[in-house]
């Protein structure tokens, strides 16, 4: 059966969730939207561009494993890949620099 069509300008119902969940939720969005960015740019100030280059290509690295272990989402040969890849595409500009 199709999914009903919602009128123009109608909202998505927020999910019905207690207010731990919400809280839990609201600190999450707030560290990723945030905090993240702003100590990324901070690391900016006290480490060389290319060792942060490098910092920065290593979320695919600890990202399979994480997602394997709290998720149980499979890890594939491809996404494996596209993570060396990510990495090993900045690690030659790093090594250049030092």
């Amino acid at each position: 059966e199709a999914a009903p069509v919602k009128e123009a300008g109608a909202w998505a119902r927020l999910p019905s969730m207690a207010g731990r969940d919400w809280a839990v939720v609201s600190v999450g969005v707030a560290l990723t939207t945030f905090l993240c960015p702003a100590l990324s740019n901070f690391a900016l100030f006290l480490i060389s561009l290319p060792a942060w280059a490098t910092l920065g290509a290593l979320g695919p690295m600890y990202a399979l494993p994480l997602g394997w272990l709290l998720k149980r989402e499979p890890v594939t040969w491809r996404a494996v890949l596209g993570a060396a890849l990510a990495v090993a595409g900045v690690v030659p500009v790093a090594l250049h620099e030092s």
